[in-house]
This record gives C-alpha cells, structure tokens and sequence, in this order.
C-alpha cells in the first residue's frame, strides 16, 4: 500500500505514541521513504521500531516531540546507509540520540556512512549522542556539526570518535571553521565539546557576567534618573 511512499511528513499530532508497531507489516511497506518529518507530537515514545529498516533514507527531521527519550536504537542506526541530513530540534526529553537497549556488544562500531549534515537544537536534557558503552563511532563523510542549547552534553560519545572530513563547527558562540583555521581537529570534538562546556558553566565568569550585567544596569538606572532632573530643571 505505501511502497512507493517516498516522503513523510507527520506534524501537530498530540496523541500518536507510535508511528508503527514492532513487526507490522504496514510499517515494513515505508521502508522506502527517502524524507522523514516528524513534528509536534508530544506524546511520541518511539520513532521507529528496532526491526524497521531505512535503506533509503536521505532526511531524517524530528522536532518538538518531547515524548522521545532517544531517537533510535543502534539497530535502527546501521540501516541508515542513505542517510545525509539529521536535524534534531526542540525535543525536551531526549537524552541520547542513538540507545543500545542491550543490543549487540560494546565493541560493535556504528557507523554513519553518507552523513554530511547534522544539526543538535534546543535539546536541554542531551547528555551524549551515544553514552553506553565504548563503541566506535564514525562519521567519515560529516561536514558540518551543529549543537546549540543543549546544556547537558559535556561528552559527544565515550567511545572512539572519528569524523575525519569535518569542516564546519558551532557549538553555541563558539565557531569553527577549516577555511579559516585550517582541518579539523588539533584537538577532537569530545575535548571541543567538554572545553566549551566548561567555559560556558564557569562559575567565576558566570559571576563575572550577573556582575556586568548588574553594574550596566544600575548604570542604565542613574542615567535615566539624571536625565529625569534635567527635565525637571527645565
């Protein structure tokens, strides 16, 4: 029936849990689908099952379905041979990208082949992509890596971590880029990731900041209040 469904578009559904069972035959008849969007069902607990194959996906998009603790299981993961672009945006739940779910053994290496895009946004309870383990995880044709308000994630993964063709870098304010800094990395993305963390939950330049942020507005403050004797001399 949906065989030659190639793009899949799912948005604004408050009461969808699952897209499909595990084992329905229903959900093996999309496993064509080359472009996934999934948006605003809150009540989502699993985006696919772990026995659903994706060979031909390109774009895989999820946002705000705060029902996801992750996104898919390692299973999952491997059959993701197409994928290009992964957006992830405004999950409030999510703690991991991909889960293990006791499968396979921790030496098992996954493996995101034709990756080039991957985007991490709004995602406050993040605390790795994959935390399980010491798995290998490689990405060899990402190009572009961006992670913005995900406050958690002070790790990128546990396990080795190659992504030997990257190019562009944000995390939050801090920009990386080979064009101007030539290839990545002197230093990897997980030291990357832990430097910026701890840069940006510094207690003494968090203290540093309200200090600044204090004295410019008691400045704002005693401006206003000459300003405010001036025009009553007048």
């Amino acid at each position: 029936m949906f065989e030659r469904l190639t793009t899949l578009h799912l948005s604004k559904m408050p009461k969808l849990m699952h897209l499909w069972k595990e084992n329905s035959q229903q959900g093996r008849g999309i496993q064509n689908l080359e472009s996934l969007h999934v948006s605003y069902c809150s009540r989502l607990k699993k985006l696919v099952p772990s026995s659903m194959c994706f060979r031909n996906l390109y774009t895989l998009k999820v946002s705000e379905c705060h029902g996801l603790i992750s996104l898919a299981t390692s299973s999952t993961v491997k059959s993701l041979v197409q994928l290009k672009e992964l957006r992830l945006l405004g999950c409030k739940r999510m703690r991991e990208i991909v889960t293990n779910e006791g499968e396979g053994e921790a030496g098992d290496e996954i493996c995101f082949n034709q990756l080039k895009y991957l985007s991490l946004y709004d995602l406050p309870t993040l605390g790795s992509f994959f935390h399980l383990g010491n798995r290998t995880i490689k990405f060899p044709s990402l190009e572009s890596l961006f992670v913005v308000r995900c406050p958690e994630l002070k790790i990128f993964s546990h396990g080795v971590l190659s992504m030997q063709k990257l190019e562009r870098v944000r995390l939050d304010g801090n920009y990386w880029s080979a064009y101007q800094r030539g290839l990545f990395p002197v230093e990897d993305v997980n030291t990357f990731i832990k430097r910026c963390w701890e840069k940006n939950n510094d207690p003494c330049l968090r203290q540093l900041f309200t200090q600044k942020t204090n004295a410019s507005t008691s400045e704002a403050g005693e401006e206003n209040d000459v300003d405010g004797l001036e025009d009553d001399s007048m």
